[in-house]
């Protein structure tokens, strides 16, 4: 599903490693790399994503009905075969 959520984005924030974080009205989390424009896969929360939190390398989602999701995106930081 991920670059098709069909939602309005409620806010975004710029992740690491070159990415950015949308989240969405539906309770998606998306994350999409900035160079090449590619979408990786989508999370799924219940409610709406209301709050996105950046710090080392992990982004962390929160709804209004407190579904939750931290993601650790700074495995993109590393090359191919590291």
């Amino acid at each position: 599903m991920s670059g098709t959520v069909s939602a309005r984005v409620n806010l975004i924030r710029p992740g690491p490693a070159g990415t950015l974080v949308p989240g969405y009205m539906n309770g998606f989390v998306g994350v999409w790399l900035t160079r090449t424009g590619e979408p990786h896969p989508d999370v799924k929360l219940r409610g709406v994503v209301d709050s996105l939190l950046v710090r080392g390398g992990k982004v962390y989602g929160l709804t209004d009905i407190g579904d939750h999701v931290a993601l650790a995106l700074n495995v993109l930081e590393r090359g191919y075969c590291s």
